[in-house]
């Protein structure tokens, strides 16, 4: 668990909380990419013992030399002033004996400067330290390079390597993409794009039956807590053709949950109860579960299908993320084992172990899980982005892994709808062809050739051709809600279940982190502000106009 005394983190320009909350931005910087590595090799004990703020290297031993001697106190001064702000203010205290030799006995080995305005210190603490590489940033102010906030959630030199390269390219792309030209011949821009969706675009369920026809595994990526989405994976699981051709649907959610899921589809009778449990069990940054009424159909129709089926060629629903036994945690420590496992990592072998276990079944697959994890091919600063998809192909080799890009805004797993993907320029030629539900190969023509500019969290200057290997569109964003809640979810016993599992996660129960009464009406009331109605920020005025790729990147002032 995050440390507070490392109270924040600046990477790709973004300062974060220990607890992932936005504060504030970095100032923009200049669009040609300016990065060098020093290697230093220097333990914090080998610096003078003067306080020394004129190198970063220098800044990092002052400032562990000053947390040592001074406790938390030390960072208001030593800090940028924008994170300085969010530092506790207190006395100076110095940190115990055992606690301060860690930070003294911290050994610089080099130090990455990006811009002469950026700054990330990678250094390794001593041996026994349970995280061992840490990654601090640093920015000038004033002439001092000043502590911008630190990451440790690296083991290796490697991985720390890794996420410095990832934050440059961040950087790089940001400036590609923020400047963006006009287009001199808007028509003429568009006549590809709208030809090529004339020629190559299909019926969305025709579409994807044939790519499970053809390939051992299609993942379909989404954004979660779409009805439109949802309700189309379940008229798709209803056509006749796809218990033909499939044999198995992966799902994104805790593996240690799937008896519920083999108990709520050989029940003789409807009961939705296994799966509101299991819901009730999906951990992804909160501790009231997905309380989502779609994908509760989704599974119902493919109970329904299933009755239809003779027993030997019914579905099976496997699930394959990482377990999240919340029945066995009592104290924060008992999360820590299932909170560093690399989902990733974990969802790809649990999918490649059970298609070798069923290897009888000549049928195919298919994962639905967030789009992120579905990416095939990504490099973000020169690394692989080792999704899940990108570790199938791996397993499975690429030509049995097909992935299926959902349309969607400009966003972040973490972050709220940033604008359009092409600045409208696919939505235009949607729009061209009156918006009808299709799907469309992304492996040749002018919608994957395009820069992958759909994420916030993995800029890159691949293309989407490189990610995905078609495209699903369903409809206009503007007309989207969020999904609806299931009726009864929040019952009593799991209100109070809710309650412990927040006191478990952050010391707090749910009244405590800001819940008006311990109720299921109240947590209802509170929900429906966002679960059922329409996505406010993905309505036209917060996502910008289709036109916007007309006038470019600066679309707003031109």
């Amino acid at each position: 668990m995050e440390n507070p005394k490392y109270p924040c983190l600046i990477l790709c320009g973004v300062i974060w909380s220990a607890v992932g909350t936005e504060l504030s931005l970095c100032a923009a910087e200049p669009a040609s990419l300016s990065v060098r590595t020093v290697t230093i090799n220097r333990k914090v004990s080998d610096f003078p013992t003067n306080e020394d703020l004129s190198t970063p290297e220098a800044a990092y031993a002052t400032l562990h030399r000053a947390w040592a001697a001074e406790g938390e106190a030390a960072f208001a001064r030593l800090s940028i002033t924008e994170l300085a702000k969010h530092v506790p203010s207190g006395p100076a205290k110095p940190l115990p004996a055992q606690e301060a030799a860690i930070w003294l006995g911290a050994e610089v080995l080099e130090v990455t400067i990006a811009y002469q305005t950026n700054a990330v210190i990678l250094a390794r603490l001593p041996p026994g330290t349970r995280q061992p590489i840490d990654l601090r940033s640093f920015r000038p102010e004033k002439g001092r390079w000043l502590n911008a906030g630190n990451n440790m959630r690296m083991d290796t030199v490697e991985e720390g390597r890794r996420e410095i390269a990832v934050d440059c390219a961040a950087k790089e792309v940001q400036a590609l993409l923020a400047s963006r030209p006009p287009i001199a011949s808007p028509e003429e821009h568009l006549r590809p794009f709208v030809e090529f969706l004339r020629r190559e675009a299909k019926d969305p369920q025709d579409f994807l039956l044939q790519a499970l026809a053809n390939h051992r595994l299609v993942i379909l990526g989404e954004v979660h807590h779409r009805p439109r989405y949802w309700a189309f994976y379940s008229s798709l699981v209803q056509a006749a053709a796809f218990a033909e051709r499939a044999g198995v649907i992966y799902m994104e959610l805790p593996a240690n949950d799937q008896g519920l899921v083999e108990q709520f589809l050989s029940a003789t009778n409807y009961d939705p109860q296994p799966i509101i449990t299991t819901l009730r069990d999906m951990k992804a940054g909160w501790v009231l579960g997905w309380p989502d009424q779609p994908m509760l159909d989704f599974f119902k129709a493919v109970r329904e299908t299933n009755q239809r089926l003779p027993r030997e060629r019914r579905l099976r629903v496997v699930l394959t993320d990482v377990d999240w036994p919340w029945a066995k945690m009592h104290q924060p420590d008992d999360y820590l084992e299932y909170r560093k496992l690399d989902r990733d990592e974990r969802m790809a072998a649990n999918i490649a172990r059970d298609l070798r276990d069923h290897a009888a079944d000549s049928r195919h697959a298919l994962f639905i899980v967030g789009y992120g994890h579905a990416m095939v091919n990504v490099n973000v600063g020169g690394w692989p982005l080792k999704s899940a998809g990108w570790r199938l192909c791996e397993e499975l080799g690429e030509a049995n892994v097909f992935a299926v890009f959902p349309h969607s805004p400009v966003m972040g797993n973490f972050a709220p709808a940033n604008g359009r993907i092409a600045l409208g320029l696919f939505e235009t030629a949607f729009q061209a062809l009156t918006n009808q539900p299709m799907a469309f190969p992304l492996d040749h023509g002018p919608f994957g050739e395009h820069i992958y500019d759909a994420s916030l969290d993995d800029p890159t200057k691949d293309s989407f051709s490189k990610g995905f290997h078609a495209y699903l569109y369903l409809g206009p964003l503007e007309d989207e809600v969020f999904s609806p809640l299931i009726p009864g979810f929040f019952d009593g016993a799991f209100v109070q279940e809710a309650d412990r599992r927040c006191r478990i996660l952050s010391g707090k129960g749910l009244v405590e982190g800001g819940l008006k009464r311990l109720d299921g009406e109240t947590i209802v009331e509170s929900l429906s502000k966002d679960w059922g109605q329409p996505r406010a920020d993905w309505s036209a005025s917060r996502l910008g106009p289709l036109w916007a790729w007309e006038k470019g990147a600066q679309w707003e002032k031109n």
